[in-house]
């Protein structure tokens, strides 16, 4: 849900402008494209969507990466139990920024779920799909190697001194908050 009023910045304002003109173009294409019999013009209307499209999936793929802390499960669950434990009024500075962080997040949200909504209208939810795996898996390679996890064969691992894999799986767990 979003906040019931939210603030818009001018580059809030321009995205949803930028989203509501893409929107125009796409719905003015399919028109045309039920009215034209010519094959030039056809051709002409094709590339002009797909124009369109690339911008959209350069813009899905800018704003979620400017906003992969949001994408990111472990990252969220630590936010969500930092707000459910604040209790002392010195936190009051850092419920302000969270706030603000909060809104910043709900805009990015609902401009992704407006891309979102035209790329899949205009029948091109496999793009928006591949732009969204591309930034999820580099997100899990980000947490593996932060929790100094390699990339092993299974064969590897069954190769490996049962001592140092157990080694390693105690601090993947420490590091991870499951074990103290």
């Amino acid at each position: 849900m979003l906040p019931s009023s939210p603030r818009h910045s001018f580059s809030d304002s321009l995205m949803e402008e930028n989203i509501e003109i893409v929107k125009a173009l796409i719905a003015m294409q399919h028109f045309l494209i039920s009215q034209t019999t010519s094959v030039e013009k056809l051709i002409r209307a094709q590339n002009l969507m797909q124009s369109v499209m690339k911008c959209l999936e350069k813009e899905f793929y800018q704003i979620l990466s400017a906003n992969r802390e949001y994408l990111d499960v472990e990252t969220v669950s630590n936010q969500s139990s930092k707000a459910s434990t604040r209790t002392s009024v010195s936190d009051q500075d850092s419920e302000s920024k969270d706030e603000s962080v909060d809104h910043i997040s709900w805009v990015a949200m609902f401009d992704l779920k407006s891309i979102v909504d035209c790329m899949i209208a205009s029948e091109y939810s496999k793009e928006c799909v591949r732009i969204y795996n591309i930034i999820r898996k580099s997100i899990f390679n980000e947490s593996l190697y932060l929790l100094d996890i390699e990339k092993m064969t299974l064969s590897q691992v069954q190769k490996m001194d049962w001592n140092i894999l157990e080694t390693k799986i105690k601090n993947w767990l420490t590091q991870l908050g499951l074990r103290t």
